[in-house]
């Protein structure tokens, strides 16, 4: 099923296993219903936060367990604003998280 020209042009450069991992949203090993219907609804989504960051943006972060500020990549937004840093991944970031913790280079 992998090899057919459909299933290669919506995975890309991904894996099938770093599309369910950003499917499971909440790490259970299990994408339920309700994380495969979100993870449609963003594709259809503009790739844009609700703070205006957008997917693949380079930004930093400030790390509290470092007391820094640390360069990264917006790796996923979400239709909620969220957003998915690749410092952090797994963990979406409300917005008014972002305000606080993340600014642009």
């Amino acid at each position: 099923m992998m090899e057919k020209p459909a299933v290669k042009e919506v995975l890309g450069r991904r894996s099938a296993h770093e599309v369910i991992r950003t499917m499971d949203r909440d790490g259970s090993g299990n994408v339920t219903f309700w994380e495969f219907k979100q993870a449609l609804e963003v594709a259809d989504a503009p790739q844009t936060s609700a703070t205006g960051f957008r997917q693949g943006e380079k930004v930093q972060y400030f790390s509290a367990s470092y007391n820094q500020w640390m360069d990264t990549k917006i790796s996923a937004v979400d239709a909620s604003g969220q957003i998915q840093l690749e410092c952090k991944p797994g963990y979406w970031m409300p917005s008014a998280e972002q305000m606080q913790k993340v600014r642009r280079c």
